[in-house]
């Protein structure tokens, strides 16, 4: 059964404001709304990993060099960078269902082209991996930037950030699923007598058609009524946007603060295998029989460390709905717990006394890792809160967008060579550079003033809009799902 919300708080009724109130519902279809997204966001992640995760069986089967494997991984934020801009004008012209359905194509076609390379002209038609790659990052800002957008289309005031959460957090289950599948799909195919590397991205192709199908089945525009009072009032025009956005110094603090500490670890996950490398006793087995095993395996320190960060960033989403406008609270205490676990994961790779036990470096990491996952959702629907009413997928995108720079980065001095098992205490060296970059962004959200426009309007307590510099932000109250040919106004 719809359940029926409604459209202002008790301390402001329709009745005082003279006006007719909309009704309101939320519809229980938007869990699978939610589901569908998530399986498309998780299975992009998925294939953005595929190759990093078993580069000396893909150098092997295609007869590449290390670097092109960086470039395959680079290709995530390098494509990402320009098409951001594209993404977002799209979501908020065309709305959520024709944007989806966009991204599944891409990832259809990117995993398809990968799998036509023929036995016998692997290192001849390499370039087809590659194309494959780059249709799949530009699925990149659809799936990261759009969780809040889809969140307030389809879901009440009081479940957004956990919505955005889960939104969010499905693309690095992907990361953590491919850290454990495509080793142990190549391992499986050739123990078979089977091309491991290839039968794997038939695997991945597969999975992908599955996925495309139960989204092309079934996933509405839009609910036929709005849950909340913000999911039908208009936003500002992209360019509009953009330069509220750019004028908002409260929503570039949460910018920067989100996208370097995000951008930065992303980065810096890349190179941990370097970091924790078989010289210092680490190794890249799946399949462990020992406590030893286990606590030295960089891929199940990969992968759990993904699975703890998912569930803090579930579990700090619900939080922040259950404690409204406590955000920049969590945030500072999150960033703070990262700073001292990252800083004890040092002392572990340096072998410091107190901190060289066995498992220390990996509980370390796996505890800072989950408290910077959970920051992830909290960072958008903050900015999405401040920045309103720039567009959700605008305010998302811009966030994403410096998260895929700084990212980029490290990818960059990966294919230079900077990082590799012959110079590992280059690799090192950037623990310094993640604990001084959450350590300043913790410190930089202190000055981040803390405003909650959105939220304001669906309690009916909202005061005239401005972008925290004092100039008014002005907009309308029409009903708009991303269309301008689906607007009608509130009565």
């Amino acid at each position: 059964m719809d359940e029926i919300t409604p459209i202002l708080s008790d301390n402001h009724t329709a009745a005082e404001s003279g006006e007719a109130v909309p009704e309101l519902k939320v519809y229980k279809r938007r869990f699978w709304v939610l589901f569908a997204f998530s399986l498309l966001s998780a299975q992009q992640s998925n294939i953005w990993l595929t190759f990093g995760v078993i580069p000396d069986e893909t150098c092997k089967y295609y007869g590449i060099d290390e670097w092109q494997i960086d470039l395959l991984a680079a290709w995530g934020p390098i494509i990402f960078i320009p098409f951001v801009f594209f993404s977002s004008w799209y979501l908020q012209k065309y709305g959520l269902r024709s944007t989806v359905m966009m991204g599944t194509w891409l990832t259809l076609f990117g995993t398809g082209l990968r799998c036509l390379i023929p036995r016998g002209y692997e290192h001849d038609l390499v370039f087809l991996i590659h194309l494959g790659q780059i249709l799949n990052a530009a699925v990149g800002p659809i799936v990261m930037a759009t969780p809040p957008k889809l969140s307030v289309d389809w879901f009440p005031a009081n479940q957004r950030t956990t919505a955005t959460a889960i939104g969010c957090t499905s693309n690095s289950f992907g990361v953590a699923f491919g850290f454990l599948l495509v080793p142990a799909l190549v391992s499986r195919f050739e123990a078979m007598g089977y091309s491991g590397v290839q039968y794997m991205l038939f695997t991945e192709f597969w999975m992908t058609v599955l996925m495309a199908l139960m989204i092309f089945a079934y996933f509405p525009a839009h609910p036929p009524t709005p849950p909340s009072l913000t999911s039908q009032t208009a936003r500002l025009g992209f360019k509009e946007s953009l330069q509220a956005a750019s004028a908002n110094s409260a929503f570039w603090i949460l910018c920067i603060c989100g996208g370097v500490s995000q951008g930065i670890f992303s980065g810096w996950t890349s190179v941990l295998s370097v970091i924790l490398n078989t010289d210092s006793g680490y190794n890249d087995r799946v399949n462990v029989n020992s406590k030893h095993l286990f606590f030295t395996s960089t891929a199940w320190l990969g992968c759990i460390s993904t699975v703890v960060g998912i569930i803090a960033g579930l579990v700090f989403g619900f939080l922040a709905d259950m404690l409204p406008r406590k955000i920049k609270r969590l945030l500072i205490a999150l960033l703070f717990l990262c700073v001292v676990f990252f800083a004890w994961f040092v002392l572990s790779v340096y072998k410091v006394s107190f901190a060289s036990w066995l498992g220390s470096a990996f509980i370390s990491c796996v505890l800072g890792s989950s408290f910077l996952g959970a920051t992830n959702p909290l960072f958008y629907e903050a900015a999405v809160e401040v920045a309103y009413p720039v567009p959700e997928g605008t305010a998302g995108g811009v966030l994403t967008l410096l998260n895929n720079i700084g990212c980029l980065l490290f990818e960059v001095i990966g294919m230079a060579g900077v990082f590799n098992d012959s110079h590992p205490e280059r690799a090192r060296a950037m623990n310094f550079v993640l604990v001084g970059a959450i350590a300043g962004c913790g410190l930089l959200a202190l000055f981040y003033k803390e405003a909650y426009r959105r939220s304001a309007i669906d309690c009916g307590t909202a005061e005239p809009a401005d972008d925290s510099d004092g100039h008014v932000v002005k907009t309308n109250n029409s009903i708009n799902y991303g269309t301008t040919h689906q607007t009608k106004s509130i009565a």
